[in-house]
């Protein structure tokens, strides 16, 4: 074959070479694209205020104790400092009809304030799993489309204000808590310590 035409067919494979290339580049270039968008639609970190935290059971972070003794049905006085942890144990008792299906319920004030609600459910019939349970607290706890962060058996969603935070390590277990509030708390008891 003579040179030109050998220079010729090189010419004409380098120019589909090179087109095939700019279309490789192209295709993943936009496939990369709609895995990051799918990506951040598919993860939104939860934006949601103090004020826009779950009532779970009645129970709202921020309320006074006097907004909370109704809800717990039974007589049970103010800590006198507005500070102090409330155990309900449903165990030997029933619940109230507004907590039905709680075994244990701990609540925790300061400045006078609920600051931390903490639920270990009763599930002697029917044990949970960990992906059933955050599904469902999503669902009731209107907070579909914000990903649980899941580590050693431990769901969590952080919304900045707030974390609620769950697990179905001996039965099902809830927690929420004002995150400024219990760092406030703590950082009052250590003061006190010293």
């Amino acid at each position: 074959m003579s040179q030109n035409r050998l220079a010729h067919i090189e010419s004409v494979l380098s120019f589909y070479q090179n087109r095939m290339l700019a279309k490789l580049t192209a295709i993943s270039f936009a496939l990369l694209i709609l895995a990051v968008s799918a990506g951040a639609q598919q993860s939104q970190p939860c934006k949601k205020t103090l004020s826009e935290a779950p009532a779970v059971y009645g129970l709202r972070l921020g309320m006074s104790f006097n907004e909370v003794r109704p809800v717990l049905g039974a007589k049970v006085k103010p800590p006198k400092t507005g500070e102090g942890s409330f155990f309900l144990d449903f165990n030997e008792v029933a619940p109230p009809d507004n907590l039905k299906g709680i075994r244990v319920a701990y609540l925790r004030f300061f400045a006078g304030n609920l600051y931390q609600i903490e639920f270990f459910y009763d599930d002697k019939d029917n044990p949970t799993k960990l992906d059933e349970f955050t599904g469902q607290l999503s669902t009731d706890l209107n907070l579909s489309g914000v990903p649980w962060q899941v580590k050693n058996g431990l769901a969590q969603i952080d919304c900045g204000d707030f974390v609620l935070t769950a697990d179905t390590v001996l039965n099902r277990h809830l927690e929420l808590t004002d995150d400024a509030a219990q760092a406030e708390f703590k950082k009052k008891k250590k003061k006190s310590k010293n």
